[in-house]
């Protein structure tokens, strides 16, 4: 859920002109304006400011919408990262070795990651967890605004049927928790049909192609089915054996699911032009979300760049956990995916705004505003001029 901030200082009713501002076609323009009432935004623009308000002129700067993180795992904000390279697998075993820290550690943690983000202009997140217990005291921090899912892992039985007893009763206590597989070594198909007809659940945030080897799990083979067989669930399927991915993922009837919500289908390292054209042709509500820098340190080369820009299905933004990035603010990964040249600025600026807010359904008034004074309409200059988050008028000086 979306917590709207009020500022408590002198705000009244009154239009802050910048001097330049990025509009919802991800492009920056000279003379940005937004109307607040009693510190809501409530009207933004550029050139002429409507009649009737109070004007502040702000000095030299950049006025920039908040920013939206569609992947998250705060939950894991507690770890340093172990290593890089290497995939996904020696990762979780890397994490496994590591002592989880008690419910009171890790939101500190959690709240420190966020605080940091919210500080360079993140306000909404997007946030999975396979704790129940962290995800509601996630909900109850006053810096976190956004959706939090349950990941209910247990890729053989009868571990799947016990994760999903102990899923059923965590809904039932917290209504706002969005039930989701981890991935298709993950969760076993019956969390994937579970998940897929949750009536409670909108919204559901899937781990997809992220390794190659996750092809490979219909024939018994593979890095994936290593793993599994190395935790002890390895199982095969009659759903998935001898089955391709992508034809198994939409039997489970995930990507096209009841409800207003959407499929976040996140990752797709290793989507071929043919996987994205397929989940585009096959998903209702659904959207792309990739996690540049935690990829990267994973030793993931992207391949899809220009099928991704191309795709109808939205394209978003996320940060992974702070075990695989350093930090989960979205300012420093658009930072991070602007140098590798790959993408227009405006598409991976509307990545991270526009675009974020109609698929999340954000109204104008949700969105907070952030002034960079003293700020470029560059990346690097952004960077070194951290941001007030208006209308705070006092600090405009």
């Amino acid at each position: 859920m979306l917590k709207t901030q009020k500022n408590n200082g002198n705000s009244g009713n009154i239009a802050i002109i910048g001097q330049w501002g990025l509009d919802d076609d991800g492009v920056f323009k000279p003379d940005p304006w937004v109307v607040f009432h009693n510190g809501v935004p409530v009207q933004k623009g550029f050139k002429t400011v409507p009649k009737g308000y109070k004007t502040i002129v702000a000095p030299e700067g950049v006025l920039l919408p908040g920013l939206v993180n569609a992947h998250t795992h705060l939950g894991l904000s507690y770890l340093s990262q172990p290593g890089p390279g290497g995939g996904v697998f020696k990762f979780i075993r890397a994490m496994a070795a590591i002592k989880k820290p008690d419910i009171k550690e890790s939101i500190e943690k959690a709240q420190q990651a966020i605080r940091f983000a919210n500080r360079w202009g993140t306000f909404y997140y997007c946030d999975v967890s396979n704790d129940a217990e962290f995800s509601r005291n996630l909900g109850g921090l006053r810096e976190f605004s956004g959706l939090r899912f349950l990941e209910i892992l247990g890729y053989s039985p009868p571990n799947d049927d016990m994760r999903l007893q102990v899923a059923v009763e965590a809904l039932k206590q917290d209504r706002e928790l969005h039930p989701t597989v981890h991935s298709p070594y993950g969760s076993s198909p019956k969390i994937w049909k579970f998940c897929a007809n949750t009536q409670e659940s909108n919204w559901v945030s899937v781990h997809l192609l992220e390794d190659i080897s996750e092809n490979n799990l219909g024939r018994a083979q593979g890095e994936a089915v290593q793993f599994l067989s190395d935790i002890g669930q390895n199982f095969i399927h009659e759903i998935s054996k001898n089955s391709e991915l992508l034809p198994y993922i939409e039997k489970t009837g995930i990507l096209k699911r009841p409800g207003k919500g959407g499929t976040l289908l996140v990752h797709l390292n290793e989507a071929t032009d043919f996987d994205i054209d397929f989940l585009e042709k096959k998903s209702e509500r659904g959207a792309i979300v990739i996690c540049h820098r935690s990829s990267r340190f994973l030793g993931y080369i992207r391949k899809n760049w220009r099928a991704l820009e191309k795709t109808n299905l939205p394209v978003l933004m996320g940060t992974d956990s702070k075990g695989t990035s350093p930090d989960v603010s979205m300012l420093h990964e658009i930072s991070a995916l602007l140098k590798e040249g790959v993408w227009k600025p405006e598409f991976i600026w509307k990545a991270a705004t526009s675009r974020a807010y109609a698929m999340f359904n954000i109204k104008a008034e949700e969105i907070p505003c952030f002034y960079f004074q003293g700020a470029t309409p560059d990346l690097d200059s952004l960077l070194q001029h951290e941001p007030v988050r208006l209308p705070a008028i006092d600090e405009l000086t």
